[in-house]
């Protein structure tokens, strides 16, 4: 019944995170390889000014993992 029950959660968590991505698809571009990226911003699609990165990005990040890592 656990199992069940932490199953439902992960898929409606994945649900909800893949439903937030596909809000602004162009802010996954910087998951892509460098030259791509250029690409991209060489054709005017994104700016360079939306790169992740920074204290707050990694403070973010470092957050997420130990609230995951604690429950």
């Amino acid at each position: 019944m656990t199992f069940l029950i932490e199953s439902i959660v992960a898929c409606a968590l994945f649900t909800l995170f893949v439903f937030l991505m596909s809000r602004d698809p162009v802010k996954t571009i910087f998951n892509y390889p460098p030259a791509i990226i250029e690409r991209c911003e060489k054709l005017g699609l994104v700016d360079g000014s939306n790169r992740p990165g920074g204290v707050g990005f990694y403070v973010k990040k470092v957050v997420a993992i130990l609230g995951f890592s604690v429950t």
